[in-house]
C-alpha cells in the first residue's frame, strides 16, 4: 500500500517562518559571491582539466540549465507558497502544481545539488590553503574541506542570526574584491589573449583517452559549471 505524500496543512501563521533580512542588493551579491567562489575560482579550472578549451561549450550548456533553474526558482518565489526556505518551497510548488512525488523528488534533488556545491567550495578552499604550504595530498584536502564545512555549520548554529549577518557582510566584501580582481585579470590578460588566443584553442577537444569521449568530457564540464 502506497503512502500518500501531502503538503503541510497548517495555517500560515502556525508555520515557522524565516526572517527576510537580506534586501535585493544583498541577495544579488550573495548570488554573485557564490558563483564567483565556486564557479570561477574552482569549477572553471576543474572543467578545463576535464574538457580543455571545450569547457566553453560546457559553460554554455550550464548557462542554459541555470537559466531554467533560475526561472523556476523565481516562479516558486512569486507563487504565493506559504512556506519559507528553498527546499520546502520547491516541495510545495511541485506538489501543488505537478504531483506530490515530483515535489518530494525535486526538494531532495535541490538539497543534493547544494550539498555538491558546498563540497566543491570546501575542496577549493582546502586546496588553496594546502597549496600555500606546498602540500599536495588528496587525503588532507578532503579532510580539511570536511573540517571547514563542519566549522561553518557549527558557527551558524551556535551564533544564530548574528553569524548569518557576519557571513553576509563577509560575502559582500569578498565578492566585491573578487569582482575587482577578475576585472584586473581580464584587462591584464587581454593583450596576450588577442595575440595567442587562437593557438591556445588548438586542439579544441582533448584527445580521447581511457574510455572518455569529447561529448562526455563536455557534459562533465557542464555539470561542474552548473554546480
Amino acid at each position: 500500500m502506497t503512502k500518500q505524500i501531502t503538503t503541510d496543512s497548517r495555517p500560515e501563521e502556525a508555520r515557522p517562518q524565516l526572517l527576510h533580512t537580506p534586501g535585493m542588493f544583498t541577495a544579488i551579491m550573495l548570488g554573485l559571491g557564490s558563483v564567483l567562489g565556486t564557479g570561477v575560482f574552482v569549477s572553471l579550472g576543474i572543467g578545463a582539466q576535464v574538457a580543455g578549451p571545450a569547457v566553453m561549450l560546457g559553460l554554455g550548456i550550464a548557462a542554459v540549465v541555470a537559466l531554467c533553474s533560475g526561472v523556476s526558482t523565481a516562479q516558486i518565489a512569486t507563487a504565493g507558497m506559504p512556506s519559507s526556505g528553498a527546499p520546502t518551497g520547491t516541495f510545495e510548488y511541485g506538489s501543488k502544481y505537478l504531483h506530490a512525488r515530483l515535489g518530494f523528488s525535486a526538494a531532495w534533488l535541490f538539497l543534493w545539488a547544494k550539498s555538491a556545491s558546498a563540497a566543491t567550495a570546501a575542496l577549493g578552499i582546502a586546496g588553496y590553503i594546502l597549496s600555500a604550504f606546498g602540500i599536495v595530498n588528496e587525503f588532507w584536502r578532503v579532510g580539511l574541506g570536511l573540517v571547514a564545512v563542519l566549522l561553518v555549520v557549527a558557527l551558524v548554529l551556535r551564533g544564530g542570526m548574528p553569524w548569518t549577518r557576519l557571513t553576509t557582510l563577509s560575502n559582500l566584501s569578498i565578492g566585491g574584491i573578487a569582482l575587482i580582481a577578475l576585472a584586473v585579470f581580464m584587462l591584464g590578460g587581454l593583450p596576450a589573449t588577442l595575440e595567442n588566443g587562437r593557438a591556445a584553442l588548438d586542439p579544441f577537444f582533448l584527445l580521447p583517452s581511457s574510455g572518455t569521449s569529447p561529448v562526455r568530457s563536455v557534459l562533465h564540464a557542464a555539470a561542474l559549471m552548473f554546480v
